[in-house]
């Protein structure tokens, strides 16, 4: 089967599941498949010509363990990584044009400081909405706001970072311990049970 990591995680999982045996085949030479077409039967006999030939040994993962549980981990990592990489852009373009005062009045400050004084202004703004005049106010808001959303992904980062962390200290001390994602999830304290009582 192809794309047993991706599109194809699901059937490779049931079948598994069922003890069939699942090697995860390549994709095929793109030269013959130019050459020959887009084949669903050519593709099928192709996949297992390889697995009976030994070209494809690798069986494919049941997905369902401490490796699968840390892959999720970071995918949510990546995303909120690059969410706050956009968001610190999106801040210093809005910076770039705003006014000069404004600019004056945060040049100079490390982002820690820049992220917890821009997010001070969204408290700030209704108070002199009349003085500032609307383009500086609109101004103040959005540099609050995304300095709030930067603050907000930064702790999601760091809590994954966590987990991640607790993750592998799990499996290295206790891997006979890890019997279900339930007893995992237990061990790392993230069960759903704790997390919604905690909110």
């Amino acid at each position: 089967m192809q794309g047993t990591g991706s599109f194809g995680a699901a059937l490779s999982r049931y079948l598994l599941a069922q003890g069939v045996h699942v090697f995860d085949v390549n994709r095929f030479d793109r030269t013959d498949r130019r050459r020959r077409g887009k084949s669903d039967p050519l593709d099928a006999e192709n996949a297992a010509r390889a697995v009976l030939s030994g070209r494809a040994r690798a069986q494919a993962k049941t997905g369902d363990g401490p490796v699968e549980i840390a892959r999720m981990y970071k995918l949510a990592k990546d995303s909120a990584v690059k969410a706050r990489t956009q968001a610190i852009n999106q801040l210093k373009a809005v910076l770039s044009r705003a006014d000069p005062q404004l600019r004056e009045e945060l040049a100079g400050l490390g982002n820690a400081e820049l992220f917890r004084t821009c997010a001070g202004l969204v408290d700030d703004s209704p108070n002199h909405e009349a003085d500032q005049g609307a383009v500086l106010h609109a101004t103040h808001v959005t540099l609050g706001l995304l300095a709030r959303r930067i603050r907000q992904l930064s702790e999601e980062v760091k809590d994954l970072e966590g987990t991640a962390v607790t993750l592998l200290i799990t499996v290295g001390d206790n891997p006979e311990r890890l019997g279900s994602e339930a007893s995992f999830a237990a061990l790392c304290g993230v069960s759903p049970r704790r997390a919604f009582l905690g909110q």
